[in-house]
Protein backbone atom coordinates (compact mmCIF):
# COMPACT_ATOMS: atom_id res chain seq x y z
CA UNK A 1 0.00 0.00 0.00
CA UNK A 2 1.46 3.34 -1.07
CA UNK A 3 -0.25 6.42 0.34
CA UNK A 4 0.65 9.37 -1.85
CA UNK A 5 -0.68 12.18 0.35
CA UNK A 6 -3.50 13.20 2.67
CA UNK A 7 -6.12 14.73 0.32
CA UNK A 8 -8.37 16.07 3.09
CA UNK A 9 -6.30 18.85 4.66
CA UNK A 10 -7.88 21.92 3.06
CA UNK A 11 -9.86 23.85 5.67
CA UNK A 12 -10.38 27.04 3.65
CA UNK A 13 -12.41 27.95 0.57
CA UNK A 14 -12.09 25.36 -2.20
CA UNK A 15 -10.71 27.13 -5.26
CA UNK A 16 -10.05 24.21 -7.60
CA UNK A 17 -13.38 22.92 -9.05
CA UNK A 18 -11.85 19.44 -9.29
CA UNK A 19 -11.76 19.34 -5.47
CA UNK A 20 -15.37 20.47 -5.09
CA UNK A 21 -17.90 17.72 -4.34
CA UNK A 22 -21.67 17.73 -4.19
CA UNK A 23 -24.18 20.59 -4.36
CA UNK A 24 -25.24 19.60 -7.90
CA UNK A 25 -28.88 20.49 -7.26
CA UNK A 26 -27.94 23.87 -5.77
CA UNK A 27 -25.52 24.62 -8.63
CA UNK A 28 -28.12 23.82 -11.27
CA UNK A 29 -30.73 26.01 -9.58
CA UNK A 30 -28.36 28.95 -9.23
CA UNK A 31 -27.22 28.90 -12.85
CA UNK A 32 -30.83 28.41 -13.98
CA UNK A 33 -31.85 31.64 -12.22
CA UNK A 34 -28.87 33.51 -13.64
CA UNK A 35 -29.85 32.32 -17.12
CA UNK A 36 -33.34 33.80 -16.90
CA UNK A 37 -34.20 36.60 -19.33
CA UNK A 38 -33.56 38.92 -16.40
CA UNK A 39 -31.00 37.33 -14.02
CA UNK A 40 -32.33 36.68 -10.53
CA UNK A 41 -30.74 37.64 -7.20
CA UNK A 42 -29.82 34.81 -4.81
CA UNK A 43 -29.09 34.74 -1.09
CA UNK A 44 -27.09 31.71 0.10
CA UNK A 45 -27.53 31.13 3.83
CA UNK A 46 -25.77 28.52 5.90
CA UNK A 47 -23.99 27.91 9.16
CA UNK A 48 -20.27 28.30 9.65
CA UNK A 49 -18.11 25.86 7.66
CA UNK A 50 -21.01 24.59 5.57
CA UNK A 51 -19.28 25.54 2.29
CA UNK A 52 -20.86 28.88 1.30
CA UNK A 53 -17.62 30.45 0.09
CA UNK A 54 -16.63 27.31 -1.82
CA UNK A 55 -20.01 27.24 -3.57
CA UNK A 56 -19.71 30.91 -4.50
CA UNK A 57 -16.24 30.32 -5.92
CA UNK A 58 -17.52 27.33 -7.91
CA UNK A 59 -20.28 29.47 -9.42
CA UNK A 60 -17.74 32.20 -10.18
CA UNK A 61 -15.18 29.89 -11.82
CA UNK A 62 -14.87 30.60 -15.54
CA UNK A 63 -14.89 26.96 -16.64
CA UNK A 64 -18.17 26.34 -14.82
CA UNK A 65 -19.75 29.42 -16.36
CA UNK A 66 -18.84 28.07 -19.77
CA UNK A 67 -20.48 24.76 -18.86
CA UNK A 68 -23.77 26.08 -17.48
CA UNK A 69 -24.39 29.46 -19.19
CA UNK A 70 -25.28 29.90 -22.83
CA UNK A 71 -23.59 31.94 -24.10
CA UNK A 72 -21.15 32.59 -21.22
CA UNK A 73 -19.69 35.67 -22.93
CA UNK A 74 -22.95 37.51 -22.28
CA UNK A 75 -22.09 37.62 -18.57
CA UNK A 76 -19.63 39.66 -16.52
CA UNK A 77 -18.84 38.09 -13.11
CA UNK A 78 -17.29 39.90 -10.14
CA UNK A 79 -16.39 38.16 -6.85
CA UNK A 80 -15.84 40.25 -3.71
CA UNK A 81 -14.91 38.71 -0.35
CA UNK A 82 -16.17 41.37 2.05
CA UNK A 83 -14.13 40.04 4.96
CA UNK A 84 -10.88 39.84 3.05
CA UNK A 85 -11.24 43.19 1.29
CA UNK A 86 -12.06 45.10 4.50
CA UNK A 87 -14.82 47.18 2.95
CA UNK A 88 -15.47 49.55 5.84
CA UNK A 89 -16.95 52.58 4.09
CA UNK A 90 -19.09 53.38 1.06
CA UNK A 91 -15.99 54.75 -0.66
CA UNK A 92 -14.12 51.48 0.01
CA UNK A 93 -17.03 49.51 -1.40
CA UNK A 94 -17.16 51.34 -4.73
CA UNK A 95 -13.37 51.50 -5.05
CA UNK A 96 -13.10 47.72 -4.71
CA UNK A 97 -16.13 47.08 -6.93
CA UNK A 98 -14.77 49.25 -9.77
CA UNK A 99 -11.33 47.70 -9.42
CA UNK A 100 -12.76 44.20 -9.85
CA UNK A 101 -15.02 45.36 -12.69
CA UNK A 102 -11.99 46.67 -14.53
CA UNK A 103 -10.35 43.26 -14.19
CA UNK A 104 -13.50 41.40 -15.26
CA UNK A 105 -13.96 43.63 -18.34
CA UNK A 106 -10.34 43.40 -19.43
CA UNK A 107 -10.27 43.15 -23.22
CA UNK A 108 -13.84 44.38 -23.70
CA UNK A 109 -13.73 48.01 -22.64
CA UNK A 110 -12.21 50.20 -19.95
CA UNK A 111 -14.19 51.43 -16.97
CA UNK A 112 -13.94 55.20 -17.19
CA UNK A 113 -16.71 56.06 -14.78
CA UNK A 114 -15.88 57.36 -11.31
CA UNK A 115 -16.61 55.03 -8.36
CA UNK A 116 -19.88 55.99 -6.67
CA UNK A 117 -23.62 55.92 -7.14
CA UNK A 118 -23.67 57.98 -10.33
CA UNK A 119 -20.69 56.21 -11.86
CA UNK A 120 -22.26 52.82 -11.12
CA UNK A 121 -25.52 53.83 -12.80
CA UNK A 122 -23.64 54.97 -15.87
CA UNK A 123 -21.57 51.79 -15.98
CA UNK A 124 -24.47 49.32 -15.71
CA UNK A 125 -26.36 51.30 -18.37
CA UNK A 126 -23.32 50.95 -20.66
CA UNK A 127 -23.11 47.22 -19.94
CA UNK A 128 -26.74 46.85 -20.92
CA UNK A 129 -26.15 48.69 -24.19
CA UNK A 130 -23.39 46.15 -24.84
CA UNK A 131 -25.91 43.35 -24.05
CA UNK A 132 -23.88 42.23 -21.03
CA UNK A 133 -25.38 40.93 -17.80
CA UNK A 134 -23.57 41.80 -14.57
CA UNK A 135 -23.40 39.20 -11.77
CA UNK A 136 -21.82 40.34 -8.50
CA UNK A 137 -20.98 37.71 -5.87
CA UNK A 138 -20.57 39.02 -2.32
CA UNK A 139 -19.11 36.61 0.22
CA UNK A 140 -19.98 37.39 3.88
CA UNK A 141 -22.48 40.11 2.94
CA UNK A 142 -23.45 40.53 6.60
CA UNK A 143 -20.25 42.60 6.89
CA UNK A 144 -22.25 45.22 4.95
CA UNK A 145 -25.64 44.86 6.65
CA UNK A 146 -24.06 45.19 10.10
CA UNK A 147 -21.93 48.20 9.12
CA UNK A 148 -23.41 51.57 10.12
CA UNK A 149 -21.66 53.27 7.19
CA UNK A 150 -24.13 51.64 4.82
CA UNK A 151 -27.47 53.39 5.17
CA UNK A 152 -30.91 52.72 3.63
CA UNK A 153 -29.97 54.76 0.55
CA UNK A 154 -27.24 52.21 -0.27
CA UNK A 155 -29.62 49.23 -0.18
CA UNK A 156 -32.24 51.17 -2.14
CA UNK A 157 -29.59 51.88 -4.79
CA UNK A 158 -28.60 48.23 -5.10
CA UNK A 159 -32.26 47.26 -5.48
CA UNK A 160 -32.96 49.91 -8.10
CA UNK A 161 -30.15 48.90 -10.46
CA UNK A 162 -31.01 45.21 -10.07
CA UNK A 163 -34.62 45.97 -11.00
CA UNK A 164 -33.84 48.33 -13.89
CA UNK A 165 -30.81 46.66 -15.48
CA UNK A 166 -29.53 43.13 -16.12
CA UNK A 167 -27.77 43.05 -12.77
CA UNK A 168 -28.01 40.28 -10.16
CA UNK A 169 -26.34 39.66 -6.80
CA UNK A 170 -25.40 36.37 -5.20
CA UNK A 171 -24.86 36.86 -1.48
CA UNK A 172 -23.62 34.55 1.24
CA UNK A 173 -24.23 34.98 4.97
CA UNK A 174 -24.47 32.96 8.15
CA UNK A 175 -28.10 33.92 8.84
CA UNK A 176 -31.00 35.50 7.04
CA UNK A 177 -29.75 39.00 6.28
CA UNK A 178 -32.74 40.76 7.83
CA UNK A 179 -31.58 39.41 11.20
CA UNK A 180 -28.13 40.95 10.75
CA UNK A 181 -29.00 44.57 9.96
CA UNK A 182 -27.80 47.44 12.11
CA UNK A 183 -31.17 49.24 11.95
CA UNK A 184 -34.80 48.15 11.75
CA UNK A 185 -35.27 50.42 8.73
CA UNK A 186 -32.68 48.44 6.76
CA UNK A 187 -34.04 45.10 7.97
CA UNK A 188 -37.42 46.08 6.56
CA UNK A 189 -35.94 47.36 3.30
CA UNK A 190 -37.52 46.13 0.02
CA UNK A 191 -33.95 45.23 -1.02
CA UNK A 192 -34.31 41.82 0.61
CA UNK A 193 -37.51 41.05 -1.32
CA UNK A 194 -35.62 40.62 -4.61
CA UNK A 195 -33.75 37.50 -3.45
CA UNK A 196 -34.39 33.81 -3.85
CA UNK A 197 -33.17 32.21 -0.62
CA UNK A 198 -31.04 29.08 -0.76
CA UNK A 199 -30.18 27.40 2.55
CA UNK A 200 -27.14 25.13 2.53
CA UNK A 201 -27.33 22.04 4.69
CA UNK A 202 -25.59 18.66 4.78
CA UNK A 203 -24.61 16.75 1.65
CA UNK A 204 -26.86 14.02 0.31
CA UNK A 205 -25.80 10.43 0.99
CA UNK A 206 -24.47 10.04 -2.56
CA UNK A 207 -22.54 13.33 -2.37
CA UNK A 208 -21.04 12.43 1.01
CA UNK A 209 -19.98 9.03 -0.31
CA UNK A 210 -18.36 10.70 -3.31
CA UNK A 211 -16.41 13.06 -1.03
CA UNK A 212 -15.10 10.06 0.90
CA UNK A 213 -14.26 7.75 -2.00
CA UNK A 214 -12.97 9.82 -4.90
CA UNK A 215 -10.17 11.81 -3.18
CA UNK A 216 -9.08 8.76 -1.16
CA UNK A 217 -8.86 6.57 -4.27
CA UNK A 218 -6.77 9.20 -6.08
CA UNK A 219 -4.45 9.38 -3.05
CA UNK A 220 -3.81 5.63 -2.97
CA UNK A 221 -6.33 4.19 -0.49
CA UNK A 222 -10.03 3.83 -1.24
CA UNK A 223 -12.14 4.42 1.85
CA UNK A 224 -15.19 2.70 0.32
CA UNK A 225 -15.22 -0.05 2.96
CA UNK A 226 -15.38 2.58 5.73
CA UNK A 227 -18.11 4.83 4.31
CA UNK A 228 -20.73 3.76 6.86
CA UNK A 229 -18.28 4.17 9.73
CA UNK A 230 -17.23 7.66 8.60
CA UNK A 231 -20.79 8.81 7.96
CA UNK A 232 -21.88 7.58 11.37
CA UNK A 233 -19.43 9.53 13.46
CA UNK A 234 -18.89 12.54 11.15
CA UNK A 235 -22.33 12.88 9.58
CA UNK A 236 -23.04 14.40 6.16
CA UNK A 237 -21.58 17.85 6.79
CA UNK A 238 -18.63 18.29 4.38
CA UNK A 239 -16.38 19.97 6.95
CA UNK A 240 -16.64 17.16 9.52
CA UNK A 241 -16.35 14.54 6.77
CA UNK A 242 -13.10 16.21 5.71
CA UNK A 243 -11.80 16.03 9.29
CA UNK A 244 -12.83 12.37 9.68
CA UNK A 245 -11.28 11.33 6.37
CA UNK A 246 -8.14 13.33 7.15
CA UNK A 247 -7.85 11.49 10.48
CA UNK A 248 -8.07 8.18 8.61
CA UNK A 249 -5.24 9.18 6.27
CA UNK A 250 -3.10 10.53 9.12
CA UNK A 251 -3.39 7.10 10.71
CA UNK A 252 -2.45 5.37 7.44
CA UNK A 253 0.59 7.61 7.04
CA UNK A 254 1.68 6.71 10.59
CA UNK A 255 1.09 2.98 10.01
CA UNK A 256 1.69 2.38 6.28
CA UNK A 257 1.97 -1.43 6.69
CA UNK A 258 -1.30 -1.94 8.51
CA UNK A 259 -3.88 -4.31 7.04
CA UNK A 260 -6.52 -3.51 9.65
CA UNK A 261 -6.83 0.18 10.63
CA UNK A 262 -7.53 0.81 14.31
CA UNK A 263 -10.86 2.62 14.19
CA UNK A 264 -10.66 3.58 17.86
CA UNK A 265 -7.40 5.44 17.29
CA UNK A 266 -8.79 7.06 14.14
CA UNK A 267 -11.81 8.24 16.10
CA UNK A 268 -9.48 9.75 18.72
CA UNK A 269 -7.59 11.58 15.94
CA UNK A 270 -10.92 12.90 14.64
CA UNK A 271 -11.88 14.27 18.05
CA UNK A 272 -8.53 16.03 18.46
CA UNK A 273 -9.53 18.40 15.65
CA UNK A 274 -13.32 18.17 15.59
CA UNK A 275 -14.05 18.79 19.27
CA UNK A 276 -13.14 22.47 19.15
CA UNK A 277 -15.62 22.90 16.29
CA UNK A 278 -18.25 20.87 18.13
CA UNK A 279 -17.68 23.25 21.04
CA UNK A 280 -18.23 26.26 18.78
CA UNK A 281 -21.38 24.69 17.36
CA UNK A 282 -22.80 23.92 20.80
CA UNK A 283 -22.07 27.37 22.17
CA UNK A 284 -23.81 29.07 19.24
CA UNK A 285 -27.04 27.17 19.73
CA UNK A 286 -29.62 28.96 21.84
CA UNK A 287 -31.05 27.46 25.01
CA UNK A 288 -34.20 26.05 23.36
CA UNK A 289 -32.20 24.09 20.80
CA UNK A 290 -29.81 22.85 23.50
CA UNK A 291 -32.75 21.64 25.55
CA UNK A 292 -34.14 19.73 22.56
CA UNK A 293 -30.74 18.12 21.95
CA UNK A 294 -30.52 17.08 25.59
CA UNK A 295 -33.95 15.46 25.29
CA UNK A 296 -32.78 13.53 22.22
CA UNK A 297 -29.60 12.35 23.95
CA UNK A 298 -31.67 11.17 26.93
CA UNK A 299 -33.90 9.19 24.57
CA UNK A 300 -37.00 10.92 25.91
CA UNK A 301 -40.09 11.89 23.96
CA UNK A 302 -39.95 15.43 22.54
CA UNK A 303 -42.54 17.55 24.43
CA UNK A 304 -44.77 20.02 22.53
CA UNK A 305 -42.81 23.08 23.69
CA UNK A 306 -39.65 21.71 22.01
CA UNK A 307 -41.25 20.89 18.65
CA UNK A 308 -40.36 24.20 16.98
CA UNK A 309 -36.73 23.88 18.06
CA UNK A 310 -36.69 20.28 16.85
CA UNK A 311 -38.02 21.29 13.43
CA UNK A 312 -35.28 23.90 13.01
CA UNK A 313 -32.59 21.43 14.06
CA UNK A 314 -33.93 19.01 11.46
CA UNK A 315 -34.08 21.71 8.78
CA UNK A 316 -30.46 22.67 9.45
CA UNK A 317 -29.35 19.03 9.43
CA UNK A 318 -28.29 18.70 13.06
CA UNK A 319 -31.01 16.18 13.91
CA UNK A 320 -32.07 13.19 11.80
CA UNK A 321 -35.32 11.25 12.05
CA UNK A 322 -35.35 7.55 11.24
CA UNK A 323 -38.14 5.09 11.95
CA UNK A 324 -39.87 7.65 14.15
CA UNK A 325 -36.79 8.19 16.32
CA UNK A 326 -34.50 11.19 16.48
CA UNK A 327 -30.72 11.22 16.68
CA UNK A 328 -27.95 13.75 16.21
CA UNK A 329 -26.30 14.09 12.80
CA UNK A 330 -23.01 12.72 14.14
CA UNK A 331 -22.26 10.13 16.79
CA UNK A 332 -19.00 12.02 17.28
CA UNK A 333 -20.97 15.14 18.23
CA UNK A 334 -23.14 13.07 20.58
CA UNK A 335 -20.02 11.57 22.19
CA UNK A 336 -18.53 15.03 22.62
CA UNK A 337 -21.67 16.34 24.30
CA UNK A 338 -21.99 13.34 26.60
CA UNK A 339 -18.33 13.56 27.59
CA UNK A 340 -17.86 17.30 27.93
CA UNK A 341 -20.25 20.03 26.92
CA UNK A 342 -23.28 18.90 28.89
CA UNK A 343 -21.20 18.79 32.06
CA UNK A 344 -19.07 21.91 31.65
CA UNK A 345 -19.79 24.68 34.18
CA UNK A 346 -20.60 27.19 31.47
CA UNK A 347 -23.83 28.17 33.21
CA UNK A 348 -23.57 28.49 36.97
CA UNK A 349 -25.81 29.90 39.69
CA UNK A 350 -24.64 30.52 43.23
CA UNK A 351 -27.61 28.83 44.87
CA UNK A 352 -29.42 25.59 44.00
CA UNK A 353 -32.84 27.21 44.02
CA UNK A 354 -35.09 26.54 41.06
CA UNK A 355 -35.53 29.57 38.85
CA UNK A 356 -38.54 29.64 36.55
CA UNK A 357 -38.42 31.48 33.22
CA UNK A 358 -39.50 35.13 33.33
CA UNK A 359 -38.30 35.69 36.90
CA UNK A 360 -36.65 39.08 37.29
CA UNK A 361 -33.62 40.06 39.33
CA UNK A 362 -31.59 43.19 39.96
CA UNK A 363 -27.96 42.34 39.21
CA UNK A 364 -24.64 43.67 38.08
CA UNK A 365 -23.87 42.43 34.58
CA UNK A 366 -20.33 42.01 33.26
CA UNK A 367 -19.47 41.05 29.69
CA UNK A 368 -16.04 39.91 28.54
CA UNK A 369 -15.68 39.82 24.77
CA UNK A 370 -12.73 38.60 22.70
CA UNK A 371 -11.26 41.38 20.55
CA UNK A 372 -11.12 40.94 16.76
CA UNK A 373 -12.34 37.34 16.74
CA UNK A 374 -13.25 37.56 13.03
CA UNK A 375 -9.82 38.95 12.22
CA UNK A 376 -8.12 36.12 14.12
CA UNK A 377 -10.16 33.50 12.25
CA UNK A 378 -9.53 35.15 8.88
CA UNK A 379 -5.79 35.68 9.34
CA UNK A 380 -4.80 32.61 11.36
CA UNK A 381 -7.66 30.16 10.89
CA UNK A 382 -10.52 28.82 13.02
CA UNK A 383 -8.25 26.43 14.89
CA UNK A 384 -6.30 29.28 16.47
CA UNK A 385 -9.54 31.09 17.32
CA UNK A 386 -10.77 27.98 19.15
CA UNK A 387 -7.46 27.74 21.01
CA UNK A 388 -7.72 31.38 22.11
CA UNK A 389 -11.30 30.88 23.33
CA UNK A 390 -10.26 27.79 25.26
CA UNK A 391 -7.53 29.81 27.00
CA UNK A 392 -10.16 32.38 28.00
CA UNK A 393 -12.39 29.65 29.45
CA UNK A 394 -9.49 28.21 31.41
CA UNK A 395 -8.81 31.65 32.89
CA UNK A 396 -12.37 32.89 33.46
CA UNK A 397 -14.18 29.83 34.84
CA UNK A 398 -11.85 29.16 37.83
CA UNK A 399 -11.86 32.85 38.80
CA UNK A 400 -15.66 32.94 38.73
CA UNK A 401 -15.93 29.81 40.87
CA UNK A 402 -13.85 31.54 43.56
CA UNK A 403 -15.99 34.70 43.65
CA UNK A 404 -19.62 35.58 44.18
CA UNK A 405 -20.80 34.88 40.64
CA UNK A 406 -24.57 34.48 40.39
CA UNK A 407 -24.56 33.27 36.80
CA UNK A 408 -21.98 32.58 34.08
CA UNK A 409 -22.30 31.49 30.51
CA UNK A 410 -19.98 31.34 27.54
CA UNK A 411 -21.45 31.64 24.05
CA UNK A 412 -19.10 32.01 21.10
CA UNK A 413 -16.63 34.85 21.66
CA UNK A 414 -18.25 36.39 24.73
CA UNK A 415 -18.72 35.60 28.42
CA UNK A 416 -21.70 36.89 30.38
CA UNK A 417 -21.70 36.89 34.17
CA UNK A 418 -23.84 38.48 36.86
CA UNK A 419 -23.06 39.54 40.45
CA UNK A 420 -24.76 40.86 43.55
CA UNK A 421 -22.41 43.84 43.92
CA UNK A 422 -20.49 46.13 41.59
CA UNK A 423 -17.28 45.59 43.57
CA UNK A 424 -17.49 41.82 43.03
CA UNK A 425 -17.87 42.35 39.30
CA UNK A 426 -14.91 44.71 39.06
CA UNK A 427 -12.66 42.46 41.15
CA UNK A 428 -13.39 39.48 38.91
CA UNK A 429 -12.80 41.26 35.59
CA UNK A 430 -9.65 42.95 36.92
CA UNK A 431 -8.31 39.55 37.94
CA UNK A 432 -9.16 38.15 34.51
CA UNK A 433 -7.44 41.06 32.78
CA UNK A 434 -4.29 40.62 34.84
CA UNK A 435 -4.14 36.86 34.21
CA UNK A 436 -4.62 37.35 30.45
CA UNK A 437 -1.80 39.91 30.48
CA UNK A 438 0.44 37.45 32.34
CA UNK A 439 -0.48 34.72 29.87
CA UNK A 440 0.42 36.94 26.92
CA UNK A 441 3.89 37.53 28.38
CA UNK A 442 4.84 33.87 27.97
CA UNK A 443 2.37 32.65 25.34
CA UNK A 444 3.52 30.92 22.16
CA UNK A 445 0.28 31.78 20.32
CA UNK A 446 0.68 33.67 17.05
CA UNK A 447 -1.44 36.54 18.35
CA UNK A 448 -1.79 38.08 21.83
CA UNK A 449 -5.21 37.75 23.45
CA UNK A 450 -7.11 41.01 23.83
CA UNK A 451 -10.49 41.45 25.50
CA UNK A 452 -13.23 44.07 25.84
CA UNK A 453 -15.00 44.39 29.21
CA UNK A 454 -18.30 46.14 29.87
CA UNK A 455 -20.17 46.43 33.20
CA UNK A 456 -23.69 47.71 33.83
CA UNK A 457 -26.33 47.09 36.48
CA UNK A 458 -30.08 46.80 36.31
CA UNK A 459 -32.97 44.39 36.02
CA UNK A 460 -32.38 41.08 34.26
CA UNK A 461 -34.98 38.58 33.09
CA UNK A 462 -34.14 34.96 33.90
CA UNK A 463 -34.90 32.66 30.98
CA UNK A 464 -34.48 28.98 30.22
CA UNK A 465 -31.29 27.40 31.61
CA UNK A 466 -31.08 30.52 33.85
CA UNK A 467 -29.79 32.61 30.93
CA UNK A 468 -30.15 36.40 31.33
CA UNK A 469 -32.02 38.78 29.04
CA UNK A 470 -33.25 42.35 29.03
CA UNK A 471 -32.18 45.91 28.32
CA UNK A 472 -29.58 45.90 31.10
CA UNK A 473 -27.89 42.85 29.56
CA UNK A 474 -27.95 44.45 26.11
CA UNK A 475 -26.42 47.59 27.55
CA UNK A 476 -23.52 45.64 29.11
CA UNK A 477 -22.79 44.04 25.72
CA UNK A 478 -22.76 47.44 24.02
CA UNK A 479 -20.44 48.89 26.67
CA UNK A 480 -18.04 45.99 26.08
CA UNK A 481 -17.66 46.96 22.41
CA UNK A 482 -17.45 50.76 22.46
CA UNK A 483 -16.37 52.42 19.22
CA UNK A 484 -15.03 55.96 18.64
CA UNK A 485 -17.88 56.80 16.23
CA UNK A 486 -20.36 56.29 19.11
CA UNK A 487 -18.53 58.76 21.36
CA UNK A 488 -19.25 62.40 22.15
CA UNK A 489 -16.27 64.14 23.77
CA UNK A 490 -17.01 65.93 27.04
CA UNK A 491 -15.14 68.14 29.50
CA UNK A 492 -13.09 65.96 31.81
CA UNK A 493 -13.15 63.04 29.37
CA UNK A 494 -10.71 61.87 26.73
CA UNK A 495 -10.41 62.38 22.98
CA UNK A 496 -11.97 59.90 20.55
CA UNK A 497 -8.51 58.99 19.28
CA UNK A 498 -7.51 58.02 22.83
CA UNK A 499 -10.31 55.50 23.33
CA UNK A 500 -8.71 52.14 24.21
CA UNK A 501 -10.10 49.41 22.00
CA UNK A 502 -8.86 46.46 24.03
CA UNK A 503 -7.74 45.44 27.52
CA UNK A 504 -9.91 48.07 29.17
CA UNK A 505 -12.76 47.83 31.68
CA UNK A 506 -15.65 50.18 30.85
CA UNK A 507 -18.49 50.88 33.28
CA UNK A 508 -21.68 52.93 33.04
CA UNK A 509 -22.33 55.99 35.17
CA UNK A 510 -24.79 53.97 37.28
CA UNK A 511 -22.00 51.57 38.25
CA UNK A 512 -19.53 54.42 38.77
CA UNK A 513 -21.80 56.16 41.26
CA UNK A 514 -21.76 53.09 43.50
CA UNK A 515 -18.01 52.46 43.48
CA UNK A 516 -16.46 55.94 43.21
CA UNK A 517 -16.05 56.12 47.00
CA UNK A 518 -14.03 52.89 47.10
CA UNK A 519 -10.38 53.92 47.37
CA UNK A 520 -9.06 50.69 45.88
CA UNK A 521 -10.91 51.29 42.59
CA UNK A 522 -9.68 54.19 40.44
CA UNK A 523 -11.67 55.41 37.44
CA UNK A 524 -11.48 58.06 34.75
CA UNK A 525 -14.25 59.62 32.70
CA UNK A 526 -14.23 58.59 29.03
CA UNK A 527 -17.15 60.39 27.41
CA UNK A 528 -20.80 60.26 26.44
CA UNK A 529 -21.91 57.39 24.20
CA UNK A 530 -24.96 56.64 22.07
CA UNK A 531 -25.12 52.86 22.31
CA UNK A 532 -26.75 50.93 19.50
CA UNK A 533 -30.26 49.82 20.42
CA UNK A 534 -30.21 51.77 23.71
CA UNK A 535 -32.51 54.77 23.93
CA UNK A 536 -30.60 57.19 26.16
CA UNK A 537 -26.96 58.26 26.02
CA UNK A 538 -24.61 56.86 28.68
CA UNK A 539 -21.65 58.46 30.38
CA UNK A 540 -18.91 55.83 30.37
CA UNK A 541 -15.97 55.50 32.75
CA UNK A 542 -12.86 53.34 32.61
CA UNK A 543 -11.61 51.37 35.60
CA UNK A 544 -7.86 51.89 35.83
CA UNK A 545 -5.86 48.77 36.61
CA UNK A 546 -2.63 48.98 38.57
CA UNK A 547 0.51 48.75 36.46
Amino acid sequence: MEILRNPYLNRSMIKDPREFYGRKREITRIYSRLSASHPQCISIVGDRRIGKSSLLNYIYHEANRAKYLNPPDDFVFVFIDLQEERVGTLSDFFDHLFEFLNEALDGRFTVGEQPGYQGMRQLVARLEREHLKLIILFDEFDAITKNQNFDPEFFSFLRSIANRYDVAYILSSGSELQHLCHTKEIAESPFFNIFWNLRLGPLTHAEAQQLICEPSTAAGYNLQDYVDYLLDFAGHFPFFLQIASAAFFDYLLDYPDTDSPDLTEITDLFHQEADQHFSFLWEHLDSLHRTAIRTILEGSEIPPEQQDALMKLQRDGYVIEKDGKYRLFSSGFADYLNAQALHQPERMVASPEDVTPKDYRTEVIAVIDLCDSSGIANRYGANLLMEVLQVLREVIFPICREHNVQFLRSKGEDFLMTFLTRQDAIEVVMTVLKQIDAYNQTSTLEVPIGIHVGIHSGETRVGWENDRYGDAVNCAFRVASLQPNEMLEVDGGILKAELPLKDAIFITEHVHEEIKAIDEIRCQCIGLFKLKGIAERHMIYQVLCDE
